[in-house]
Order: structure tokens, then sequence, then C-alpha cells
């Protein structure tokens, strides 16, 4: 058996299944494999089936069957994007909502992140919004800094988009999109894609040194 699915099993067989999966999908799952590449299909193949339970239950009225055994599909799913243990760097996004906005609306952008290779960590932060300010603390940003504005944001003025790439310590870059309106939402693939490329490469350049 491949080392990494072995340490994966050793290392989350007790949290699968004091999660939710039953002992015998775990074995169902995990017993045959014997390399890192098959695991991410194994488990799907595996929540195919819940999610066909699911869907007949769906067709034959049963709502509260349907909702388990689709539950359980989403928990084997979920399983399958499992990395294993061992030495990183294991790079991660971490994602604050505006304080009007709710992390659930990250999933369109989180999903860019996610095809580059770094993981996502996505918070509202309303509740940490006595925490969301640079002032007199920017000089001690090191690390590389992009900075997306628009120019015609009418909530915040976009001089204040200057200030925080001018005063941060380290390498920064700002992209100030002419036609761009708050969060640059109007112009999307102006900035988003370009944002997850820029990101993804600057954390393989860390990862390579």
């Amino acid at each position: 058996m491949d080392e990494r699915v072995a340490s994966a099993i050793a290392h989350w067989g007790a949290r699968f299944t004091a999660n939710g999966v039953t002992v015998y999908d775990f074995h169902r799952i995990t017993d045959d494999l014997e390399i890192w590449d098959d695991w991410c299909a194994a488990w799907p193949s595996v929540a195919a089936e819940h999610e066909t339970l699911g869907r007949q239950a769906l067709a034959t009225d049963r709502p509260l069957s349907a909702g388990q055994h689709l539950a359980q599909a989403a928990l084997y799913y979920h399983f399958a994007k499992f990395l294993p243990p061992g030495p990183g760097p294991h790079p991660a996004v971490l994602m604050l909502s505006g304080l009007d906005s709710a992390k659930e609306e990250h999933r369109v952008v989180e999903q860019l992140f996610l095809e580059r290779g770094p993981a996502t960590f996505a918070v509202d932060a309303r509740r940490i919004a006595h925490t969301l300010t640079m002032e007199g603390t920017a000089t001690a940003i090191t690390a590389p800094l992009l900075v997306v504005f628009g120019r015609k944001d009418r909530l915040i003025l976009w001089r204040q988009a200057e200030r925080l790439p001018a005063a941060a310590g380290g390498d920064s870059e700002l992209l100030m999109l002419e036609e761009g309106n708050h969060g640059c939402a109007n112009l999307a693939p102006w900035h988003r894609p370009y944002t997850a490329d820029w990101l993804a490469q600057r954390l393989a350049k860390g990862e390579s040194q």
C-alpha cells in the first residue's frame, strides 16, 4: 500500500467514522486502495451510491430520507479531497468578505483559487470588523501585496486604495480598474483570474525557495 494512503487511513480513520462514515463504507473505500492517485476516485464512487438513493427518495416524495442520503453523499465527496499529512508548505487563502457581505458569496471566487492549488478559508468580516484597519501598521507588511480597486467606487474613494500599497513595506502592486465599481463586481473577468494567477504564482515561488 502507498505510504500516503496508509498515512491518511491511520491519521483520519477515526475522524471519518466519528463524523458519519459507516464502518462498512470506510472499508469498502479504503481496503483495496494501493496508490494515492486512486484516493479521490474511491470516495466519489461510493458517494454516488448514496446520491442515487437520495435522488430516488426525492422522486418518490420521501424528503427526509432524501436529505439523509444526500448529506451522506456530500460527506463522502468532501473526504475525497483530503490530503495526506506530511511536510508542507500547504498554501491556503484567507478570504474576508465585505462588511455588508457573507462568506457564502465567495464560492465562485474560491473556485478560482482551488483550481490553482491553494486551499481556501472564508470568514465573515463583520465578525472581526473592529480589526480591519491598516492605519499605522501597513509598513509591517513584507509579503507580496496586490490591491484591486475600481476608480468609480462610490463607497470608498479610489485615493484610499493608493495608500496601502504605497505604505506597505514589501513588494506591492495596485490594479486600478478605471470603470470598476465597488469591489469591481462589474469587471470580474478583468481581475478575478488575474488575482488567482498572481497569488498562485507567488505561492509557487515561495515553495521553490
